[in-house]
C-alpha cells in the first residue's frame, strides 16, 4: 500500500480505525494505492478517508492498482477530488468488495437545503482552461470487478463471495463532471443493498453503465439527478455495432426514485 503519494509496498494489511487525511498525489489514489494480491488479507476497517487530491490522476481517496484487491469495511470517504483523472473516492483497476455501513460520500449531507448549495462530497473533475471538460465516477470508478454490500468470506475453502445482509451503507451526494455522479461502472458490479442517493453528473446521476455489466440485487437509487441523461442509471453501449461488446444493466431487485 502506498499512502499519500509515498512509495513502497506489502503483501497484505489490516488498518483498523484512524484516518487518511489531506494528502495530494501527482499520480493516482490521492490518500492510498493499494497493490496487494488477492490472496493478502487487504482490508481498511472503520478509516476515514478525508480530503485528499489525485492531482493529476485517478483516486482522489483510493486507487486500487489492476489485479490487485481491497475490501473497505465500515469506512467513510469523503470531501477527495480526482482533479485529472476518474473516481473522486475510489478508483477500481483491480478487485473491491465494499460492506460493513461504508458510505462513499457524506450521507449527513443529504438535505434539501445543502443539495441546493452547490457543494458535493467526493468529485471527479478534469478541466481545460476554466470550464470542467470531464471526469467520470465521482464517488466510484470501477473499471475491473466491484462488489457492492459483499464481502469475500475467507472463512471456508474456496473463498466465497457472500452478500452482507446487514449493509446499510451507500454513495451519497457525489459529483463528476461528465459521466456517473455516484459511480461510473466500466467493469463488472454487483450491488446487494445499500442506497445510491443525490449524485449529480452529466450523464447517469446515480449511476453510468458503459460497455459492462451491472446488476442489482437489491438496495436503491433515489433523488440522482443529470443534466443531460440518464437521472438514475445511464446505460450506453459505445459501439452499436461491435458485437464483441455488450453493456448490460440487471435490475433484479433494486428501487428506483426520482
Amino acid at each position: 500500500m502506498y499512502v499519500g503519494g509515498t512509495s513502497g509496498s506489502v503483501s497484505g494489511f489490516t488498518m483498523t480505525g484512524g484516518s487518511i487525511v489531506g494528502n495530494t498525489s501527482s499520480a493516482d489514489g490521492g490518500g492510498a494505492t493499494i497493490n496487494c494480491k488477492q490472496s493478502a488479507n487487504a482490508l481498511l476497517d472503520g478509516v476515514t478517508i478525508n480530503g485528499n487530491t489525485a492531482s493529476a490522476g485517478n483516486g482522489g481517496g483510493i486507487a486500487i492498482t489492476s489485479g490487485k484487491y481491497l475490501s473497505v469495511k465500515g469506512c467513510i470517504i469523503i470531501n477527495n477530488t480526482a482533479t485529472g483523472g476518474n473516481g473522486g473516492g475510489i478508483y477500481n483497476a483491480g478487485t473491491c468488495y465494499i460492506y460493513g455501513s461504508t458510505d462513499i460520500g457524506e450521507k449527513s449531507a443529504i438535505s434539501a437545503a445543502h443539495a441546493g448549495a452547490g457543494e458535493h462530497s467526493n468529485i471527479a473533475t478534469v478541466t481545460t482552461g476554466a470550464s470542467p471538460t470531464g471526469g467520470q465516477g465521482g464517488g466510484i470508478y470501477n473499471a475491473s470487478t466491484l462488489h457492492f454490500g459483499y464481502y469475500n468470506d475467507k472463512s471456508v475453502t474456496p473463498a466465497q463471495v457472500k452478500p452482507d445482509t446487514g449493509f446499510d451503507g451507500g454513495v451519497w451526494y457525489n459529483y463528476a463532471a461528465d459521466t456517473g455522479g455516484g459511480v461510473f461502472n466500466a467493469g463488472t458490479m454487483m450491488m446487494s443493498k445499500g442506497q445510491i442517493v443525490r449524485n449529480g453528473a452529466k450523464y447517469g446521476g446515480g449511476v453510468a453503465n458503459v460497455d459492462a455489466t451491472a446488476t442489482f440485487a437489491s438496495g436503491s437509487l433515489t433523488y440522482n439527478s443529470a443534466s443531460t441523461g440518464g437521472g438514475g442509471i445511464f446505460n450506453k453501449k459505445s459501439d452499436p455495432a461491435d458485437t464483441t461488446t455488450s453493456s448490460v444493466v440487471n435490475l433484479n431487485g433494486i428501487h428506483v426514485v426520482g
